[in-house]
């Protein structure tokens, strides 16, 4: 991760928000993790998703008792070419312009599972892309696919990456 410090006092104090599409009404939130630059979740988020879905935004922020919370930084990852029941490890670099020299090293690492439990309904095989079955779905409304970020155990996991 190797998140910036944010506090005059303190390590980052880091959480990260989710959403689908932008949309914040169905945002998810992780645990807060103390004084650390470095942190990683043992946490499952799911998601609905629906034929509109096409990008999981996640925020990181650091959790501030006093002022508001700042954000550190955010990363965009496109869920059209994920394919059905494959887990996909991802790495982004966070992005916020008011503070891109601060956080220039700073990244997330996801563990992304798209599951579909109505795909013998919907046709195509197991490893057609969320994108395929967009395109191949018929009028069937039953089609409601969840999308998990990580994996039963190492979930939405912030760590430092290692070459």
């Amino acid at each position: 991760a190797n998140l910036p410090k944010m506090d005059l006092l303190s390590k980052c104090d880091p959480y990260c928000i989710f959403y689908i599409n932008g949309t914040h009404s169905a945002a998810k939130k992780s645990s807060v993790r103390k004084n650390t630059k470095n942190p990683e979740w043992q946490e499952t988020l799911s998601f609905r998703v629906s034929d509109s879905t096409t990008i999981l935004t996640v925020t990181v922020w650091d959790k501030d008792k006093v002022t508001e919370d700042d954000m550190i930084g955010s990363a965009f990852v496109d869920l059209d070419n994920f394919t059905f029941g494959e887990e996909r490890e991802v790495t982004l670099s966070l992005q916020n312009s008011l503070l891109a020299r601060k956080i220039r090293e700073s990244k997330v690492t996801l563990k992304v599972l798209i599951t579909d439990a109505e795909a013998s309904r919907v046709g195509s095989g197991e490893s057609a892309t969320l994108r395929e079955r967009k395109e191949e779905r018929s009028a069937s409304e039953k089609y409601l696919p969840m999308a998990r970020v990580g994996s039963g155990r190492s979930v939405g996991s912030l760590r430092e990456r290692r070459e």
